[in-house]
């Protein structure tokens, strides 16, 4: 959702940066490809909230469970005309924030993930007016805490620039009895409107080892706060700041993701960038001093064409791979209407994208110092392929847009508003082919028990809205934006046409491998086949990590056989075998004599990991 409103006021104003790129031509479908264009109408004859036209618009993916929000087993405690938002979900524990009139969160109990149990309610006091309210929430490492995001949503009273120590912040939530959610901390921090996404990350080693929390300070930048425990409970501290620097000073970032790297072991913010840049990486080791690494933007040169939504990133095969999906929207006309950029603010008038990019090598990507031609040309040679829509459905005002993402092994799973909930196979593109993301299951998840909504009228949602969705022991936990919390399963096999939700199973065995590992002084030569005993019966990959000891410690070898770091063996770092079913790996280099450990885990289709045990050999 645009949930960063200042990009509504100044949309003439801010700067873009992310591609009129198309996808590449459909020439190998999947499965559920023709029915997922079928299933995405337009028209004076298709009404978006009208039940009756949304029966049966699925392919490969059933309803294990519905939360209407309205009555019955569950009503919403906040308000019965709120809009569901982001979700996320740790230690069986599902949090859905919420927006308008009352802003605030709910919790689920999600041990059991095809029966969502409601736990409890949190309202912040701030939001209870519809005006500062929350739409991004995140579990923290330890699944007892969350941090709801606090910004402007609407107009009135204005606009609010914000400096250190005024609202809208950050609500810091203990949860440690998830059924009585209290407030921790209100962490205020300088923005215009407010602080869209707040993100955590547990930086396990080293002198900055800790958890932190990066906050996106809406028309100012990210700020990095530490997470300390005080005899009052835990408390954010500020650490430091990352600024957008732009030529114009008119400046957003909209998302972020942030992890330590399993190649290098250094731990990067990336930052998707709304309309001012396509994505920027930084090394944030050590978060008192980032460091910018990187720049990615396909049309630096236009200023209002596509949005930087949100961001992710994968490493398969020793690659580096950001996937990154462009929010759509019409602000009306563009300043620099033309073929390259785009007729329309916010390029409504197009299909969203869906960009993959490669970054193994930070260095052939552009720098926030190159000139346009530069950043382009680096922007360009480093996409690998490009999905949109397999309707090619213009995206609206958000009503067909992409909009968040996670990728779980080699899918992606989006949620796309009202073109539902998507499952890409994207395994073709995370081996550097420009191959477009097969639809491999699909849904416009709809029930008839629909919740009316108050509607600002500039984002305008459906029914059958899907802002948020996180992938969590094999189900798809999505949230309606008007209706509520579905409970999905993936079919791994079925026709592939609309309304297919035919077979299945809920697959929780663990796949077995068998294999032999040869060392020498060149390197390390791994067979072997691996199957799955479960009901989905398919093994989706295979990965394998080689270590060197080093006393306790182990030292992980990448792709080419050099050793990271040493760290905790429990921790391994993997490189992916070529094959599945029967799969092999050679990892070429100088070996130093010494005792290694070899560890062999398959990955089968409905996610299930086998079982981590090491084989130790001895290189003399």
């Amino acid at each position: 959702m645009v949930r960063l409103l200042c990009a509504l006021i100044l949309s003439l104003l801010l700067l873009p940066s992310a591609a009129a790129a198309q996808a590449p031509a459909i020439d190998d479908p999947g499965p559920c490809t023709a029915a997922a264009a079928l299933g995405m109408p337009e028209g004076d004859d298709h009404e978006h909230n009208e039940p009756a036209q949304h029966q049966g618009l699925s392919c490969r993916i059933e309803r294990a469970s519905f939360l209407p929000l309205t009555n019955g087993e569950f009503v919403d405690p906040l308000a019965p005309n709120s809009k569901l938002g982001e979700t996320d979900v740790k230690g069986d524990i599902l949090a859905v924030a919420v927006q308008e009139p009352v802003g605030g969160a709910l919790f689920f109990d999600v041990s059991d993930p095809a029966k969502p149990r409601f736990l409890s309610s949190y309202a912040h006091a701030a939001c209870a007016l519809g005006s500062n309210c929350g739409a991004y929430i995140e579990m923290m490492a330890d699944g007892k805490s969350a941090i709801l995001s606090l910004q402007q949503t609407d107009l009135m009273p204005g606009l609010i620039s914000g400096s250190a120590g005024q609202a809208p912040g950050v609500a810091l939530i203990d949860l440690s009895d998830p059924k009585n959610p209290v407030l921790e901390q209100e962490y205020l921090t300088v923005s215009v409107q407010g602080v869209h996404t707040a993100r955590s990350h547990v930086i396990a080693e080293g002198p900055a080892a800790g958890e932190y929390v990066f906050l996106i300070q809406n028309g100012v930048g990210t700020e990095i706060a530490r997470v300390i425990e005080t005899p009052a409970g835990k408390r954010m501290v500020h650490v430091s700041t990352v600024p957008v620097v732009d030529t114009t000073n008119i400046v957003s970032t909209h998302d972020t993701f942030i992890q330590t790297d399993p190649t290098d072991g250094k731990t990067y913010l990336y930052a998707a960038g709304g309309f001012t840049y396509g994505f920027r990486v930084y090394d944030v080791s050590n978060p008192a001093t980032p460091t910018p690494v990187a720049n990615w933007d396909l049309t630096p040169q236009c200023r209002d064409d596509w949005y930087a939504h949100t961001i992710d990133v994968t490493t398969i095969g020793g690659r580096r791979y950001v996937t990154m999906p462009a929010e759509s929207f019409d602000f009306g006309g563009q300043a620099d209407a033309s073929d390259e950029c785009g007729e329309r603010a916010g390029n409504g008038d197009r299909p969203g994208p869906l960009w993959i990019v490669d970054a193994t090598d930070f260095s052939k990507l552009p720098t926030e110092n190159d000139d346009v031609d530069a950043i382009r040309e680096k922007s360009a040679a480093a996409l690998v392929t490009t999905w949109t829509n397999p309707a090619g459905r213009a995206a609206g005002q958000l009503t067909f847009s992409p909009h968040n993402q996670q990728i779980v092994g080699d899918r992606i799973f989006l949620s796309h508003y009202h073109g539902g909930v998507f499952v890409l196979d994207a395994s073709a593109a995370f081996a550097g082919k420009n191959v477009r993301p097969k639809e491999v299951a699909w849904a416009v998840p709809f029930d008839a028990d629909v919740r009316p909504t108050i509607e600002t009228g500039t984002f305008p949602h459906s029914r059958g809205d899907f802002w948020d969705m996180n992938f969590y022991k094999g189900h798809i936990l999505a949230t309606d934006i008007k209706g509520g919390i579905y409970s999905l399963r993936v079919q791994e096999s079925g026709s592939g046409t609309a309304g297919d939700t035919a077979g299945g199973c809920d697959d929780r065995t663990k796949p077995a491998s068998r294999w032999k590992g040869r060392l020498s002084r060149r390197g390390v030569t791994v067979r072997g086949t691996a199957r799955d005993a479960g009901c989905d019966g398919t093994i989706k990959r295979v990965m394998v990590a080689v270590a060197r000891e080093r006393g306790r410690k182990c030292s992980f070898l990448n792709g080419r056989g050099k050793a990271g770091k040493a760290r905790s063996c429990r921790k391994p770092r993997y490189v992916t075998a070529k094959g599945t079913s029967s799969f092999s790996l050679r990892i070429k280099g100088r070996l130093l004599p010494a005792r290694y450990r070899i560890a062999v885990r398959a990955v089968d289709g409905a996610g299930n990991l086998e079982k981590l045990r090491y084989s130790r050999v001895k290189l003399r």
